[in-house]
């Protein structure tokens, strides 16, 4: 996924202060590089990140990024 596309995600959730504040490392580890808009919008619509570190950031995403992967069956949206 593009930087814009993320960054357009993030807005669209009112999240703009979140990405400028991670967005240095969301590019240098290619966090979004190999996902479609819909894991990250199911990851946004699910969990309230506005609190939480990089780290905490991280390892919440690549958790959440790893189950949608094995139960792409699953609709995340109804929770």
């Amino acid at each position: 996924m593009h930087n814009r596309q993320v960054e357009d995600i993030f807005d669209f959730y009112g999240l703009t202060p979140t990405y400028l504040q991670f967005r240095y490392r969301f590019e240098v580890f290619g966090l979004f590089d190999s996902i479609t808009t819909d894991v990250l919008e199911d990851f946004l619509t699910n969990y309230s990140i506005e609190e939480l570190t990089f780290e905490e950031f991280h390892f919440l995403f690549l958790s959440f990024k790893h189950i949608h992967s094995q139960l792409p069956f699953a609709d995340y949206s109804a929770h």
